[in-house]
């Protein structure tokens, strides 16, 4: 993790009531014009707006301009988010960068397991944004991907993706079966006075 992020005590858990799972939630440090996906993933978009991923697979995370054929795209930053486990966290697990400000033709990649591949970058200046990618490691030794990027809100395009102008209400809505839900149950008045008893003598 990069330095000075912060860490918090954040409990999930999909197992039975009362039964918790501590984990390390941590927080992007604040960069000017900045967004981010960091952890199990927390997202800031380019509006200041933190939500956590809960969908699978690959998301666009940016895209610019918006709504860019391939042929168009100037800059695009996809990431695959993997489960590890029935309801644990999703962490990135492999980034992608494509477009023409890559001055490539094919796709810049990074993957939380190296295997002699990269998994870090840094600051590096793609047209007019700069991104950054760290490695981070779970206390149980899983390994992921960290995103930073910045001046993502003077590039003179509408910016599409997660951390753009898309919407993540779906992605960023919890899997049913992780969600606990709690409903107090009323006992009858009847009930509650067949449990006194009163004798006179």
């Amino acid at each position: 993790m990069p330095a000075g992020n912060n860490f918090t005590g954040a409990v999930t858990s999909c197992e039975a009531p009362g039964v918790v799972t501590p984990s390390p939630t941590p927080f992007p440090t604040p960069t000017p014009d900045g967004v981010s996906g960091v952890g199990d993933p927390h997202l800031t978009n380019m509006h200041s707006e933190r939500f956590d991923l809960y969908r699978t697979g690959v998301h666009v995370l940016l895209q610019i301009p918006r709504w860019a054929r391939p042929q168009q795209t100037l800059l695009r930053l996809e990431a695959d988010a993997t489960r590890m486990g029935a309801c644990s966290e999703l962490y990135f697990q492999a980034l992608g960068i494509s477009g023409t400000w890559t001055n490539r033709s094919d796709k810049i990649e990074f993957f939380a397991k190296s295997d002699e591949k990269p998994n870090s970058m840094k600051w590096t200046q793609f047209g007019k944004v700069g991104l950054k990618v760290v490695n981070g490691r779970t206390r149980e030794g899983l390994d992921y991907l960290n995103v930073f990027a910045r001046n993502v809100g003077h590039v003179g395009y509408v910016v599409g993706g997660l951390l753009g102008e898309d919407d993540h209400k779906d992605v960023s809505t919890p899997p049913e079966a992780c969600i606990h839900k709690v409903s107090l149950v009323e006992r009858p008045v009847s009930l509650l006075a067949s449990a006194v008893v009163t004798s006179f003598a």
